[in-house]
């Protein structure tokens, strides 16, 4: 009599210990929100990352499996008349599976929406937003013939650009005879012809190198080899710095000297250095305040660099 209380006092917990779990909710997890940088490799497409998977790793938890999953939108008023984007089967490559891939949207941001129905029809949502910059790039391109010693400031802006319009912060590359590489229409008076290129960072970090789009010719050489690769100088970008950016510090090609890096806030005080011993390096500037900041770049007590930087 005893083990038979036993017996049945052990199946009513198991019993009791399964409708817990059967009447336990479920959790959706449609994954962390998302900035999509879609870049173009020298003006061709497709773009060098022309997918997200979305969802969570896993995106359903609790409740009961098998687990059914649907992701929807809500409707966006087409561009052009003939297109259409009213289901998420016109952007996702199955609206049915836990991590469906997206090709692409026409809006700046997009809402997607995960619904999570388990075995006894327990239903639950999570939300992503997927977000994107998008760049192009103008292939033209200008010419100027100018006398050694001359300056011409650059006509257009950069080739590259994104939908927003101007850029966060550019680079105009090579150095050579720039007086502020940062501007977008800078002043050059370069010594021998020289074919520029920039490349640009949105507020979300995202980059673009584009190809090279200013021509100068010096005494109007005719025949030249322009000089793209031969840089001499430092690079270090982003200039504009946002929350979580990243500065990038770029020594020239060929370089393999180690060099120290200082930062001072607009007192002089150093709030940052370190010594690079990398082509490239990168500080985490996280911890500065809002405000402008001047950099220095020394070797062996020689000044190779300095320039300016804004936290915003």
């Amino acid at each position: 009599m005893k083990h038979a209380l036993q017996l049945i006092s052990a199946l009513f917990i198991f019993i009791a210990s399964g409708n817990t779990l059967s009447a336990q909710s479920c959790i959706a997890d449609a994954g962390n929100d998302y900035h999509w940088c879609i870049t173009f490799e020298n003006g061709t497409t497709p773009p060098s990352q022309d997918s997200v998977i979305l969802g969570g790793m896993p995106s359903a938890t609790g409740g009961v499996q098998p687990y059914v999953y649907t992701w929807y939108i809500d409707p966006i008023p087409p561009p052009i008349p003939t297109w259409s984007f009213t289901h998420a089967s016109d952007l996702l490559n199955d609206t049915t599976v836990s991590n469906p891939i997206l090709y692409f949207f026409v809006e700046d941001s997009l809402v997607l929406y995960l619904k999570v129905t388990d075995a006894v029809d327990s239903i639950c949502y999570d939300t992503i937003v997927v977000t994107k910059t998008e760049f192009s790039e103008d292939l033209g391109s200008v010419s100027y013939n100018i006398q050694k010693g001359d300056t011409i400031q650059l006509f257009y802006g950069p080739n590259v650009a994104y939908h927003d319009g101007a850029p966060d912060s550019i680079l105009w590359r090579p150095n050579h005879g720039l007086i502020d590489s940062n501007s977008i229409r800078p002043f050059a008076s370069p010594e021998k012809d020289m074919a520029y290129y920039c490349i640009i960072w949105d507020e979300n970090g995202c980059r673009q190198e584009g190809n090279p789009c200013q021509f100068v010719y010096v005494n109007s050489i005719s025949n030249t080899s322009f000089d793209l690769v031969s840089e001499n100088a430092f690079a270090v970008f982003p200039t504009i710095l946002h929350e979580n950016t990243l500065l990038n510090v770029k020594a020239p090609l060929g370089y393999s000297k180690h060099y120290h890096f200082s930062l001072y806030d607009i007192q002089g005080k150093i709030v940052l250095e370190g010594k690079c011993e990398n082509t490239n390096h990168t500080f985490n500037v996280g911890h500065l305040s809002k405000g402008v900041y001047f950099y220095r770049i020394i070797y062996d007590s020689l000044g190779l660099d300095n320039g300016k930087i804004i936290v915003k």
